[in-house]
């Protein structure tokens, strides 16, 4: 383990999403410039980071995913997507290139989806991506789960569906308080324990699902870039720009804020489980 490099980073590719979920960890929607974050890409790119996660807001709502993907690839990044699962016919587009596929499902039906997702979001549309990267690319799919108060009572049925497809991971990630869910904790929120004791229930349930969940302590240790290529580190309810690509390094940022790198790195070891 080497600490004095950071071996992967979230980056915000964009801001904004097909969907409005009241219970987002991630940035509110901005503007933003294209050639900025071709820029950013190529920043990543040079850099000594071996993997990347492109998350947001919605990856495939970028109309620059496909060209961002492959500024990485050039030089040999494994690029990763996390995304609410509302594109299939985008996703299929890079399923060969990508080193995993992150698609998130809170919920096990089509009635507690939408009452967990909002009106704006498509259960079906959801299932389809997974069905695709299930029956095509069983390997690289990660089916992520945030756990918060309304849906902890179903997390069973919930693994129920999700064992159809036999993931090579469930993520299981403890709701956060951050962003938009800051202004939603009184709905959202558990404790630690609460998580901890649900997780554990499900191991002999679920022997042959491979389940790895984060505490909000371990999301906190995630080392992030936005669409403006500021560094942030996760603090409360917000985030705090420590750097930016473009005046330092992203080691140097990493190696001068970053005090969980530990932490960082083990909530990170599930990409050895895909790539």
């Amino acid at each position: 383990m080497q600490l004095n490099i950071p071996e992967t980073i979230d980056w915000f590719v964009t801001s904004k999403c097909n969907l409005k979920c009241d219970f987002c960890y991630g940035p509110y929607p901005e503007s933003e410039s294209r050639d900025i974050l071709k820029s950013i890409a190529q920043q990543i790119s040079t850099s000594s980071i071996a993997n990347v996660t492109l998350c947001g807001g919605e990856p495939f709502v970028n109309p620059d995913i496909f060209e961002i993907i492959d500024i990485l690839l050039k030089d040999g990044k494994n690029v990763y997507v996390s995304t609410n699962g509302h594109f299939p016919e985008k996703l299929s587009r890079v399923l060969d290139k990508l080193s995993g596929i992150s698609i998130s499902l809170d919920a096990g039906n089509n009635i507690d989806f939408e009452r967990i997702r909002g009106r704006l979001s498509n259960f079906d549309k959801v299932v389809d991506s997974i069905k695709l990267v299930s029956t095509t690319h069983s390997h690289k799919l990660k089916v992520t789960t945030v756990l918060s108060r309304v849906n902890i009572e179903s997390i069973i049925n919930i693994g129920e569906f999700i064992s159809e497809f036999n993931p090579k991971v469930w993520r299981i990630l403890q709701f956060v308080p951050r962003m938009k869910g800051s202004i939603n904790r009184d709905i959202y929120e558990i404790s630690n324990e609460e998580f901890i004791k649900s997780v554990q229930a499900l191991g002999p349930i679920f022997p042959n699902l491979n389940i790895y969940a984060s505490k909000s302590e371990d999301i906190d240790s995630c080392f992030l870039i936005d669409h403006a290529g500021n560094i942030l580190l996760p603090q409360g309810e917000d985030y705090s720009s420590v750097g930016n690509c473009f005046e330092q390094s992203i080691e140097e940022c990493w190696n001068n804020f970053w005090e969980s790198k530990e932490t960082h790195y083990r909530n990170k070891i599930w990409m050895s489980e895909i790539r």
